[in-house]
């Protein structure tokens, strides 16, 4: 067997939304229930023979690969949004300079805390930057 196929029997990924509370399955289930029903057995049936819920069988029907878990709402940060027009300014033009040049995390954080008066906390900024590509 390759390391692949291995590394692969052994993940797990959740269904969000099920009514089990999220239960953990293996890809090993995921790829018997696909099987299963493509060789004709009823959704309902292989409910029934593997233990998961119907949805959860449809769920698996309907991704090819394992969805992962689907944020439903965009993350609310009361404290920082305020800030993200100022924060995109300063690595807007950070794309200016040298890359030692530029701002990091935690300067980022001090220059809004002394020029801003920011009070939020340091763990709150660098969730932001790490989509923004500051380092």
């Amino acid at each position: 067997m390759s390391p692949l196929r291995a590394a692969q029997k052994s993940c797990t990924f959740t269904l969000s939304g099920d009514r089990e509370g999220g239960r953990i399955f293996t890809v090993d289930l995921y790829r018997k229930v696909r099987l299963a029903c493509s060789e004709g057995m009823s959704q309902r049936e292989a409910a029934r023979q593997f233990g998961v819920s119907r949805d959860s069988v449809r769920k698996m029907l309907a991704f090819s690969v394992p969805p992962g878990y689907r944020r439903t709402a965009p993350v609310k940060r009361p404290k920082l949004d305020g800030f993200t027009e100022i924060i995109d300014g300063w690595l807007e033009g950070d794309r200016e300079v040298h890359r030692k040049q530029r701002h990091t995390a935690k300067r980022v954080f001090e220059r809004l805390r002394d020029e801003h008066g920011f009070t939020g906390g340091y763990g709150t900024y660098p969730w932001s930057a790490a989509g923004r590509g500051s380092s």
